[in-house]
This record gives structure tokens, C-alpha cells and sequence, in this order.
């Protein structure tokens, strides 16, 4: 059956799950794009002339933190966090002459979410870091290390937290559908999360046209506080806002 001869209530209901399946919010990503499917194989429905046809392409947008003469000296390590876990791209920009600028580029509610948790990271760095130098008397020459062990412990969870996620739904979906449906239901994912990385690399491209990259070279002498700062991060919580749910967390 077309999508063009459906009751437009069922296509209306279809399409909007399929935007729901793109939500950065795991466990309601997966839900939605599982009843899509479910209604859609009931209905004889080519779910690519759903969501193609019936709903407007979702809006990237960028949004803007301003410092003075340096960004925090946190930068690049809980930039790489939020880029990697947070559905947006990082770009540095400004100088010291105009002021730096942190730009997150990516959907408006992922820009909010990767926002607040930059904070709550920056904040969670510094106060790891004064500790562990109180604490040690690590000179603040190796505060490098510290931090990329942070980030290293921390990514390394965020990791392991959001593969447990879909193997726990992806078994779950399994015992109520089957195989076969699981199985359809994990290959749409997977394009999907291709998909979005795709939209966002354009976002960026339309908003920084003539973006280069750059070398960082980070100092990691201090084999002791690259150790301490990887088990610290590994405990490293990040919690939700007023008004977030701690689903929209990635690893949470």
C-alpha cells in the first residue's frame, strides 16, 4: 500500500515517530523507531515515503559561549567529551585581541544539553584538579596529565555505559518481537546514527566554510597523575539539570 492512498492520521502518526527516532534520547529513539516499524509492516507502508514526504527537515543551529583572552584552561579535554557524547560539534574561535569563543554547533536541544554539561564538566575538572594538587603536590606543570586522564577515564565510561544501553535494549526488543524484528529494528539505528552524523558535519560545513583543523600536542610527562586523573574520571557523574531527565545523559 503507498504512504499517498494511508489515512493521513496514520502517516501523521508514522512521521512523527520517525522524528522521534532521531531524539537523542536513547531508550525513546529506539521505542518510537520500533512502533514506526510496527505500524508501517501492519499497514504495508514504505516508511522512506513517510518520512521523506510528510514533515520538514530538522533545524541544526549554533550557539555561542564567550570568555576573555583565553578559553578555560579545561578546553580541548571536555570539548572532546561533548563532541564525542552529545550530538554536537565543537569549533573554537575568536583570538585574544577579540575575545575566544566556544560554538557548538548541532540541534537546538542538543546545543542546550552540551552547554550545561560544558559547564558541569569545566566545573568537575577544576575541582578534581585542585584536589588531587592539595592532595599531591603535583606541580602545576603536569595538570596536563591530570586532565587528559580525566578525559580519557571519563570517555572510556561514557563508552561502556552507552553500548551496555543498546545491548539491553536490543536483548529487550529481541524477547518481545524476535529476532528478525530486533535485527531490522538494529540496522535502522545504525543508518540512522550515520545519518545524523552526516546532517551534522553539513551543519558545520554551511556554518564554518573554510573550517581547518589543528595539531594539538598535549603534555602527559606525569605517568602518576595521567593514572589518578583516569580512575577519577571513571567516577565522574554527570548529573542532570533542573527540568532534565537524566535520560537525555549520555551513559547516565
Amino acid at each position: 500500500m503507498n504512504a499517498n492512498i494511508v489515512s493521513s492520521p496514520l502517516i501523521e502518526k508514522i512521521a512523527k515517530l520517525l522524528r522521534l527516532s532521531a531524539s537523542s534520547n536513547q531508550h525513546e529513539s529506539e521505542l518510537a523507531l520500533s512502533k514506526a516499524k510496527q505500524l508501517a509492516v501492519e499497514n504495508d507502508i514504505d516508511l522512506a515515503s513517510v518520512s521523506t514526504n510528510t514533515l520538514p527537515e530538522e533545524t541544526y543551529d549554533r550557539g555561542t559561549l564567550s570568555f576573555g583572552k583565553r578559553n578555560p584552561i579545561t578546553g580541548n579535554f571536555v570539548n572532546w567529551i561533548i563532541s564525542s557524547h552529545f550530538n554536537t560539534h565543537i569549533v573554537t574561535s575568536g583570538s585574544r585581541e577579540v575575545g575566544r569563543r566556544i560554538n557548538f554547533i548541532g540541534k537546538p536541544k542538543d546545543i542546550q544539553i552540551s552547554i550545561y554539561v560544558f559547564h558541569f564538566l569545566t566545573q568537575t575538572f577544576m575541582s578534581l584538579w585542585h584536589k588531587y594538587h592539595k592532595d599531591t603536590g603535583c606541580p602545576v606543570t603536569n595538570r596536563g596529565s591530570y586532565f587528559y586522564g580525566l578525559y580519557n577515564g571519563l570517555d572510556q565510561k561514557l563508552k561502556d555505559a552507552q553500548a551496555q544501553a543498546e545491548r539491553n535494549k536490543f536483548s529487550e526488543l529481541e524477547s518481545e518481537q524476535g529476532s528478525k524484528a530486533s535485527n531490522g529494528i538494529k540496522d535502522a539505528y545504525a543508518i540512522m546514527v550515520v545519518n545524523n552524523k552526516k546532517k551534522l558535519q553539513t551543519a558545520v560545513e554551511k556554518f564554518y566554510p573554510r573550517l581547518r583543523s589543528t595539531n594539538i600536542i598535549i603534555n602527559c610527562s606525569n605517568n602518576d597523575a595521567l593514572r589518578q586523573g583516569r580512575e577519577d574520571g571513571g567516577k565522574i557523574e554527570i548529573t542532570p539539570a533542573l527540568g532534565m531527565r537524566q535520560s537525555h545523559l549520555v551513559g547516565a
